[in-house]
């Protein structure tokens, strides 16, 4: 609702009646027969991402909006529910200078890379299967001890193939 902050679910007989919430400065209550919590996770939330993706893995570029704060997680954990699986995520290799300067992200993804590629680590060991895909080396990266110091090694051939759909 346009203004309201939620900050609480409303649980009764053990069932979720709605939220509790500010608006202009006053507590209010919204009571509905099903509530939806439609947030967009907890990526922007550092703590959270360290604890439910990796020790690390805050380290990572936030791809989504600063807003997802984990609100409606941290709502949902004190009602009583049980999470599951918060560990993975939905994302992409993208480079690391989209780090220090945003004219390299969202673009380019180096998705098209990984199939062809190895991916090493700063001890130049391979440590992931790439042949599972971009979204599940994401998620191994950025589980690991060095989110930031892997190098996607590929060919000219891949670069060449691959080239105009990243740019």
């Amino acid at each position: 609702m346009n203004g309201v902050a939620a900050t609480k679910l409303l649980v009764e007989n053990d069932r979720v009646c709605g939220v509790s919430g500010t608006k202009s400065g006053e507590t209010i209550e919204l009571r509905s027969r099903a509530t939806i919590l439609a947030t967009g996770g907890f990526s922007a939330n550092k703590e959270l991402v360290k604890k439910y993706i990796g020790p690390h893995a805050d380290e990572c570029k936030l791809r989504g909006s600063k807003q997802d704060t984990g609100d409606g997680l941290r709502m949902a954990l004190a009602a009583g529910v049980k999470a599951v699986n918060l560990r993975y995520f939905y994302g992409h290799l993208i480079s690391r200078k989209a780090l220090v300067d945003d004219r390299f992200w969202p673009y380019p993804r180096l998705d098209s890379f990984v199939d062809e590629g190895i991916l090493i680590d700063r001890n130049g060991s391979r440590f992931v299967d790439e042949g599972r895909g971009d979204v599940a080396v994401a998620n191994e990266l950025a589980r690991s001890n060095d989110p930031t110091g892997a190098v996607l090694i590929f060919d000219r051939e891949t670069w060449d193939a691959a080239k105009t759909s990243i740019f």
